[in-house]
């Protein structure tokens, strides 16, 4: 009887967090004064185990603003702070966990009641997080952030373990799967709300948070769950669950290494490992399986080699059968893209004098350069050409951002380098850059990564003439439209100092060979001059961006604008100025 009274009362109390929950989540301001307190009041009521809050007495402004000022909010905390006992801390917890399991978890209903309980006070806790400065200050006032969230990743894991232990061990039940999904999502909330509590940089001491990461949260292991649980089970939602939080721990490294110079150096110093970059290489190599499985309708290996061939064949198979599944794992090529570009830009923008920065820094341009990150990055950028929508756009750009470093690293060690699959990566972008269904935002991180690549690179000559050898009147055409389309004020400077460097490192003559036309009438013909009088006429603050456009008109232009000025202004023979009208549609200028 008291297990079934304790069994009960966790599904009250489960039953009571998911509505809070729910609330929490509500945009809509709530009710009016007297129809809130006796909502509250029917609240209280039901969920007396676990909530007895009561109504603030000024009007709230959000469900929010009525959970943080009520006792309910303390009350979750008190759940969570009880799993690492004040006195013996998360091994403690960890310990009790294992002790409850081996009893046999699938006979312990209260003990997956728990879990569940916690994992639905932790959701309560991250939308509160993610809120508003205020409920942030409200938890932080109450304490155990983020102790308390590390706590909950790493009972979770543990769950996870010994479940995974059960369920080889013994014939796979029912209630053993959905405890799993629970412990999944445990982990998979946990980590969102630790995002969620960095994201608003309430960190007071940015290494010892780190430091108690690293020591309680194996990333690797997170990284590699799908295979882990594939590897236990072929439930499709406990897999889909485990990819879930594989791609939270992507999005956890992103803001462990950007949130401040100090997070991100003790973290590339600590737990920067080779299993970690392992790790994101594994969730990039699926995310690009994912991306093809849903913006090119490419489901199976029949299509030749569409497919990625470096992910693993059951992480493949499972994705194309379950394209509600691969709609979200496409998402994960995002973070992926984004830790290792942070990585990357950290590496090399700090002196390579200590030991550990040295050997980070080679783990990272090794794994960069490989030619699977190549092979991803192309099919990546190319679904920015495909016309797919925001995400699709979104993850050609991450892919872009990282392509640009990447081609980078390589020019400086050419050599090495000179086969590789990564120069890949410089045509792949060019598509992108004049793709008939590239959008503007696309285009605009193009040019910049393009730009970026160039800038004192001792092979801009030569990755200039690829940039041309894919179609030079495209490039001029995609460039100069670049310079005059209504968003285009933070793209103006790499498209224009794209068009200089074109204009004074390669031959005018060029393109001759291929297009019959000099590279200096080739962005004449597709309007540049009058692109680069729009930026000079539309320059309020005398920039360089404006010199740079009109020192292009007096370079390569001027002897036109002359010519021009004269076909305007010269008498007629009977004493009248020439009047000059639009060309005919032979190609002949009429004058009268």
């Amino acid at each position: 009887n008291s297990n079934n009274n304790m069994s009960s009362s966790n599904s009250l109390q489960i039953k009571s967090v998911i509505v809070l929950n729910q609330l929490a989540a509500t945009d809509p301001p709530p009710p009016q004064q007297q129809q809130q307190s006796s909502s509250v009041s029917l609240f209280e009521e039901s969920n007396v185990m676990l909530l007895g809050a009561t109504a603030p007495k000024e009007i709230p402004t959000s469900w929010c603003h009525v959970i943080v000022n009520s006792s309910v909010l303390s009350l979750v905390l008190e759940q969570l702070k009880r799993i690492p006992d004040s006195n013996s801390g998360i091994a403690a917890a960890a310990a009790a966990a294992s002790t409850t399991h081996h009893a046999d978890i699938n006979r312990n209903g209260s003990n997956n009641n728990k879990i569940a309980l916690c994992e639905k006070c932790v959701f309560v806790v991250g939308n509160l997080l993610g809120d508003s400065f205020m409920a942030r200050q409200a938890l932080l006032e109450l304490g155990a952030l983020p102790t308390t969230l590390i706590a909950c990743v790493k009972m979770g894991l543990e769950t996870i373990q010994l479940l995974g232990q059960q369920q080889q061990q013994q014939q796979p039940q029912q209630q053993g799967v959905d405890a799993l999904v629970t412990a999944l999502q445990l982990v998979r909330n946990s980590i969102w709300s630790l995002i969620n509590f960095i994201r608003g940089g309430d960190t007071s001491s940015p290494s010892s948070f780190m430091a108690e990461i690293h020591h309680n949260i194996d990333l690797a292991v997170l990284l590699s769950l799908p295979e882990s649980i594939q590897s236990i089970t072929n439930n499709s939602e406990c897999i889909s669950a485990a990819f879930d939080v594989a791609i939270e721990a992507c999005w956890l490294i992103v803001f462990l290494t950007n949130y401040n110079e100090t997070t991100t150096s003790f973290g590339i110093e600590n737990w920067l490992s080779g299993n970690i970059l392992m790790g994101l290489g594994t969730r990039l190599c699926s995310g690009v399986d994912a991306v093809i499985i849903r913006f090119k309708h490419i489901e199976d290996e029949s299509d030749g080699d569409a497919l990625n061939n470096d992910t693993d064949q059951s992480t493949t198979s499972f994705l194309a059968s379950n394209p509600k599944i691969a709609e979200n794992v496409s998402n994960s090529s995002i973070p992926c893209c984004r830790a290792l570009t942070n990585i990357a830009i950290y590496l090399d923008s700090v002196p390579q004098s200590a030991e550990a920065i040295c050997q980070a820094k080679q783990s990272v341009t090794s794994a960069l350069l490989s030619e699977m990150t190549a092979r991803c990055l192309v099919e990546l950028i190319s679904v920015g050409s495909l016309g797919g929508g925001s995400e699709a756009d979104t993850i050609a750009c991450s892919a872009t951002s990282l392509a640009s470093i990447i081609l980078t690293d390589a020019s400086r060690d050419f050599e090495q380098y000179t086969g590789s699959t990564v120069w890949s990566l410089l045509p792949a972008l060019v598509q992108g850059l004049i793709g008939p269904m590239s959008v503007y935002d696309f285009r605009r991180e193009i040019v910049w990564a393009i730009w970026n690549t160039l800038q004192n690179n001792r092979l801009q000559e030569r990755l200039l003439m690829e940039i041309i050898g894919t179609s030079a009147e495209e490039v001029a055409k995609a460039l100069t439209d670049m310079l005059v389309a209504l968003e285009s004020s933070d793209a103006v400077e790499p498209s224009l100092g794209l068009v200089d460097m074109l204009l004074r490192t390669l031959d005018e003559n060029h393109t001759r060979a291929t297009t019959g036309k000099s590279l200096k009438i080739l962005f004449e013909e597709v309007g540049l001059v009058d692109a680069l009088w729009y930026v000079c006429d539309n320059d309020v603050d005398e920039s360089y961006v404006a010199e740079m456009a009109a020192e292009l008109i007096d370079d390569f232009y001027e002897e036109q604008e002359e010519d021009d000025g004269m076909m305007m202004t010269a008498p007629s023979i009977n004493g009248q100025q020439f009047q000059f009208q639009a060309p005919s549609h032979t190609g002949q200028f009429n004058f009268s």
